[in-house]
């Protein structure tokens, strides 16, 4: 009698076996592909504040000075003001935008509209995964770069930095040198509304590109606590310190146009604060 033919193939425990190698290998690589993706988000942030910084030194040119951080166009109080981001529209092809919004005819308006709303990818951070409007401002379409306000933000309305309420800095003003001193920075905005308490609120609350919200004139600007009366360094637990979802610090444009990523664990006194002011001449340390 003839014998069947056996057929060859895997038994249960190869099987096993292999899916259990082809798992190992997707759990080793998974993180180098995220930290790769990572790296490829953090490269894009930076060279969207390259941009922001080219949009900078074309204003200054035209107008002979730099954009305000916000500005309001009447003497009543609480109104909301136009930010240093509506200013810089037409430097990045939105001159449409910019007239549709017309910053020059009156204050910005108080709740969101179509036009407050609109998406513009260059004020994003790629990592920062959090909604397109930020609820915690409103509901106006969100942004990732604030303004350098300064060191002195507790105890005046006029900065110590490049950016403040109704300023013009000039590049001649920057004594420091522009190599020296911050113009702009990161603040992430965790996807959560949180409860206003005092005069402020918790969790990181991230930016908003076209104004200020009513009175708060902090909404497009950060700064540096030299005191730490509050915890305003970088990655801090205030809800307006400068953040970032890229891992150990932030990314910051510099005044001459650089852009430099600050590990967190600065030394805030000698280093950040000194790179947040414009005519402090401090001896800056390592950063």
């Amino acid at each position: 009698m003839s014998r069947g033919r056996r057929r060859a193939g895997f038994s249960l425990i190869e099987l096993i076996v292999v899916i259990g190698i082809i798992a190992s290998l997707i759990a080793l690589l998974l993180p180098a592909v995220q930290q790769a993706r990572e790296a490829a988000r953090r490269l894009q942030c930076r060279n969207q504040l390259r941009q922001i910084g080219l949009a900078l030194h074309n204003y200054e040119g035209t107008h002979g000075c730099l954009p305000f951080s916000s500005l309001v166009l009447t003497t009543v109080g609480n109104e909301t003001g136009w930010a240093w981001g509506t200013m810089l529209l037409p430097y990045f092809e939105q001159t449409s935008l910019y007239q549709q919004l017309a910053p020059n005819g009156g204050n910005a308006p108080t709740t969101p509209d179509a036009r407050t709303r609109v998406v513009l990818p260059f004020w994003i951070c790629p990592s920062d995964a959090s909604g397109n409007w930020n609820e915690q401002k409103g509901g106006h379409a969100k942004s990732n770069y604030v303004a350098m306000f300064g060191a002195n933000k507790d105890y005046s309305d006029i900065g110590d930095g490049m950016f403040y309420y109704n300023s013009s800095t000039r590049d001649r003003d920057v004594t420091d040198g522009m190599s020296n001193t911050i113009a702009m920075g990161e603040r992430s905005w965790d996807g959560l509304v949180h409860p206003v308490i005092g005069n402020g609120s918790v969790g990181r609350i991230g930016s908003i590109w076209f104004g200020n919200l009513q009175g708060n004139r902090h909404d497009v600007i950060s700064w540096c606590d030299p005191l730490l009366v509050t915890d305003q360094r970088i990655n801090g637990t205030h809800p307006n310190a400068f953040s970032s979802l890229h891992i150990g610090g932030c990314n910051f444009l510099f005044a001459d146009g650089s852009v430099h990523f600050l590990n967190e664990n600065i030394d805030n006194l000698r280093s950040f604060c000194a790179l947040a002011t414009v005519h402090g001449s401090e001896s800056i340390g390592e950063y």
